[in-house]
């Protein structure tokens, strides 16, 4: 009954959405810039992939002019299609664009680490690397970082811990996978971004969908109180239950003194 009367609640609220969605939209440039003020930051650097969730990003801090925005695309043994649909932003996009080739110094540290053979430590290597580069070129340019982990991927745990979660902004981190399509349209996202199959791109064919085995659209429902397959529905509540730590601070001992200014 709880979660007939909350489906109600939600259908009535979203009755409106496309509007709603704009006037979102519009919001998050604006608390772009409201960040901005509140730090001795000059702009956001964000990582380019060629997918829609970190296209969408781009073209929402775009969209204010006041500020620096560096897109960049860090190739760690990446497909060329993510480097040509990130690199087809800047005919749309007025930012600045970077390219770093890291494929090299990851194979070293694999080789290193010793851990050739383990294909998730790798796969979140790659995701780390990212992240650390990012907030040097942050520092080195008085920027701040954006993620672009959405609502979906964060609800299933979808992302590296200290990876592509680690940001200044998590600027789309309230956006369902179907709100990013429709705002994405709504920004201009070119065609060939919008509608490829949703990929980390973290090695050859990899899906989002098929790695998690369920679908962005099940996650969204489920997200928006929709009535589900009860045994997907059971594999979301399992993942998000399992990787809700991802979301937590690192876990801390009791106090040894009461110190100023600590939590």
């Amino acid at each position: 009954m709880q979660r007939a009367n909350n489906l109600k609640r939600m259908i009535t609220k979203w009755k409106n959405q496309p509007d709603r969605l704009l006037e979102y939209g519009r919001y998050l440039s604006e608390f772009s810039k409201q960040c901005l003020e509140k730090s001795s930051a000059q702009g956001y650097v964000l990582g380019l992939s060629g997918g829609v969730d970190s296209a969408l990003a781009l073209a929402i801090l775009t969209s204010n002019s006041n500020f620096k925005v560096l897109g960049v695309f860090i190739d760690i043994e990446s497909q060329k299609m993510d480097r040509t649909d990130a690199e087809s932003l800047k005919s749309v996009y007025k930012f600045e664009y970077k390219y770093i080739n890291l494929t090299s110094e990851y194979k070293a540290l694999v080789k290193a680490l010793g851990i050739k053979d383990n294909a998730v430590a790798k796969a979140n290597l790659k995701v780390r690397l990212r992240t650390i580069t990012l907030y040097a070129l942050a520092q080195a340019n008085n920027l701040l970082t954006v993620g672009t982990t959405n609502a979906a991927e964060r609800l299933v745990g979808y992302y590296t811990k200290f990876g592509d979660n680690a940001c200044d902004v998590a600027l789309l981190c309230y956006l369902t996978k179907s709100h990013i399509y429709y705002l994405a349209d709504q920004y201009k996202v070119p065609h060939d971004i919008v509608t490829r199959r949703p990929s980390a791109g973290l090695y050859e064919d990899q899906s989002d969908e098929q790695e998690l085995g369920l679908t962005y659209r099940e996650i969204d429902h489920y997200l928006s109180f929709a009535t589900i397959d009860p045994i997907k529905d059971q594999k979301i509540t399992t993942r998000y239950i399992t990787n809700k730590h991802k979301l937590n601070a690192p876990i801390r001992p009791k106090k040894f003194l009461k110190l100023r200014n600590t939590k």
